[in-house]
Parts: C-alpha cells; sequence; structure tokens
C-alpha cells in the first residue's frame, strides 16, 4: 500500500509571494500512535507591511533593554535598560499598561559565591515616553546556581492579574516567600502566597504545579493538596496554562521520544498533542487568547531547525506552518512567537532572513506574511 499521499489544494498568488496549502499523510510510527495529524500549510514569503497601522504593543526583552514597539511609533522605544535592572525578571501587566521591573545590584563575593539582590521594584509605564509609576522598596537576594538562578537570573513577576503580582521577599540566608503585591495600592502589605513551592502557576490562581519529594505535581492553591502526578520527566519550566486554566500544556519524555500533552486540570485527564522525533524538543509553547489554539516550535539540535506549528483543540490536528523560527546561541529564544490580542495572527522571529532576523506579522488563516522590524531579543508579548 502507497503509505505516503500528497493532496495539493490550492495555490494562492500574491503580488511578490505565494502562499502554498496541502497535507501530506503518512503512516504513523508507533511512537506518534494517539498524536494528532500532521498538516502542512505554509505561510507565504514575507511582503511589505499592509497600509493598515500595526495593532497594539509589542513588547521584546534582550540583553540590553526591554523594548517596546508600537502603532504609531516609527521604531522601539526603551522601557528598561540593563544594569541596575534585572531585565529577566520583569514582566508586561496584562492589560500591557506597566511593567514591572526588579532592581538591585549583582555583588560578587568570591568567584563562586555570586548573588543578585533585589532592592526596589520598578511599577514602569509603557507609554512612548516611559516614567516610574512606583518604586516599591524590597529586600531578596538569590545566589547564582540557585533554583531561581539557574539560566542566570532572578525570579520572573508573575502578574496574577493587573492589579495584583507575585515575586519572591527574603534573603538567600534565610526562609524565602512568594508573595502577593498591590502596587497601585500604597496602604496595602504584602500578603504571602497560599502555596510556596509552585513553579508555574494558573492564570486564575487556583491551579499550582510544583516539585513535591522529587515528582512533578498539580496542586490545588487553597488547600495545597496534591491533585494529580504529572509525568516523571515532565518539563514543568515551559508548562503553558489555557487562560481560563482549564487546560495545562506540557512536554515529557517517554521512551526516548518528547511529548507534547493537554492536562485537563480538573480530571488529571492527558491528551498526546505531538510527538516528536528522537533528539527534538518543544520550545516557544503559546496558547492563543481564547484557548482553541496552541502555537510550538519543534527544535531539532542536529539540524538547528525550530520549525512553527500550531494545534488545533476543535479540530484535533496540527498545522506545520513551514517557517524557521529565530535560535539564539544553543537554545533557542523561549518566546519566538506570541499571538496577537484577537488570536487572529502572530508575531514571530524569524530566522529567514539575511543578514539577520526580523519579526514578522502573519495572519494565521489567510497565510499572509509580512516583515515588521529588525529583531532585538525575545518576544515577550502582545497587547492592545
Amino acid at each position: 500500500m502507497n503509505w505516503l499521499v500528497k493532496s495539493f489544494y490550492l495555490i494562492f498568488i500574491f503580488p511578490a509571494v505565494i502562499a502554498l496549502t496541502f497535507t501530506v499523510s503518512a503512516r504513523p510510527s508507533d511512537s506518534a500512535q494517539g498524536a494528532w495529524p500532521v498538516t502542512q500549510r505554509c505561510l507565504g514569503l514575507p511582503v511589505e507591511a499592509p497600509d493598515a497601522p500595526f495593532p497594539g504593543m509589542l513588547v521584546t526583552v534582550a540583553d540590553d533593554a526591554v523594548r517596546a514597539y508600537r502603532e504609531g511609533v516609527p521604531t522601539t522605544y526603551v522601557l528598561a535598560f540593563a544594569g541596575g535592572n534585572f531585565l529577566r525578571g520583569a514582566s508586561v501587566s496584562p492589560d500591557g499598561q506597566v511593567i514591572a521591573v526588579p532592581n538591585g545590584v549583582i555583588t560578587a563575593v568570591t568567584s563562586s559565591d555570586v548573588r543578585y539582590s533585589v532592592q526596589e521594584i520598578r511599577i514602569v509605564t509603557t507609554e512612548t515616553v516611559p516614567r516610574i509609576a512606583v518604586r516599591i522598596p524590597w529586600r531578596a537576594s538569590f545566589p547564582m546556581g540557585s533554583l531561581f538562578t539557574s539560566t542566570g537570573d532572578i525570579p520572573t513577576v508573575q502578574w496574577l492579574d493587573s492589579e495584583r503580582f507575585l515575586f519572591v521577599e527574603g534573603l538567600a540566608s534565610e526562609e524565602q516567600r512568594w508573595v502577593v503585591v498591590r502596587p497601585f495600592d500604597a496602604g496595602a502589605q504584602p500578603e504571602t502566597a497560599a502555596v510556596q513551592d509552585a513553579l508555574t502557576r494558573s492564570p486564575d490562581g487556583s491551579r499550582t504545579v510544583a516539585v513535591r519529594s522529587s515528582e512533578r505535581v498539580l496542586i490545588d492553591a487553597a488547600s495545597g493538596q496534591t491533585l494529580v502526578g504529572l509525568p516523571a520527566s515532565a518539563d514543568v519550566s515551559r508548562a503553558q496554562w489555557t487562560p481560563d486554566s482549564s487546560t495545562l500544556a506540557i512536554s515529557y519524555r517517554e521512551g526516548g521520544v518528547e511529548r507534547l500533552t493537554l492536562m485537563d486540570t480538573a480530571s488529571g485527564a492527558q491528551s498526546d498533542v505531538f510527538v516528536f522525533e528522537p533528539y527534538q524538543k518543544a520550545r516557544s509553547v503559546r496558547w492563543s487568547p481564547d484557548g482553541t489554539r496552541l502555537a510550538f516550535t519543534v527544535f531539532d539540535p542536529q539540524t538547528g531547525m525550530n520549525r512553527l506549528h500550531i494545534a488545533d483543540r476543535a479540530a484535533h490536528a496540527v498545522s506545520d506552518l513551514c517557517v524557521d523560527l529565530e535560535i539564539a546561541g544553543s537554545e533557542p529564544f523561549t518566546s519566538s512567537v506570541v499571538w496577537s490580542p484577537d488570536g487572529k495572527s502572530l508575531a514571530m522571529t524569524t530566522a529567514q532572513a539575511v543578514p539577520n532576523a526580523v519579526i514578522s506579522i502573519a495572519d494565521v488563516e489567510t497565510g499572509r506574511r509580512w516583515t515588521l522590524l529588525p529583531a532585538s531579543g525575545e518576544l515577550s508579548g502582545w497587547y492592545d
């Protein structure tokens, strides 16, 4: 039997661009049994930007600065410079109005004893001329190589909503705790978070993922009780919640291959979405704003390819968009793709540009793609 069938459905021709959409059906390998079928739906080649203005604001994070790009501004502008600011710990509020930036000093006691000390958390507006709206005195330190600084940085501010965020308080030599901060309420004091060992928290705060007794588990945040166990090899650092907190996307390795699976946070039921070839890994996992589609990249360290895919929950199908996203150093950008607020478009850092990578915008329905601006770090988010 011929297990490889190619069906060419339609060729869309735009000025200076040809977008080809086709399906490829192949006999699945034993390791891919149960995963969703994959169809190639290639995006078009980049064209000039459309006449319509760019909607909203994009935020990028690089080693030297956090930058924003928004409608009506001809270039990017800086929200926070490096130096006293710990950029990898910074985070934009869900409404896109402000960014919380931990600020402090790096102290080298010895060559093997380097500490990050947060002395202040600054709430900076994201308008075209940013200003520090609130300064919150802080007391926390993190030795390099600790749980929080395994990537060379401090914890990231975790916004619960546009009025509250979570951050770690306390020196490394003391007992540290996650606290809830209300930056716009001058009289409010930090409140101890219900679950202290959480590695990632659901948007509504009802569920957390933690490691307890060397096991990865899903926890009820109110009671602290374990709800269900996660796969032993689950990469919880890349776990992604749907906006309504009902589903958790996680990747894990089993039988020498990595799998991307969806877990129902109420029942614990799991469904494999994609099974990777040996040595391939999941990267840049991002839910659409309505939680119906999951963007992710398939990174192959042997070829250096970091290929963009979209999983559709309603169709139980995966689309390969035939686009190679940018890779930084030995690891791909953790955030090389973000969804638009309306879920109709993707911003992506593409590697298909010479000599430098660029940020391009793609309409996920039509496949039309255009170049926006030169890339300047990881994509953090796209806001109204």
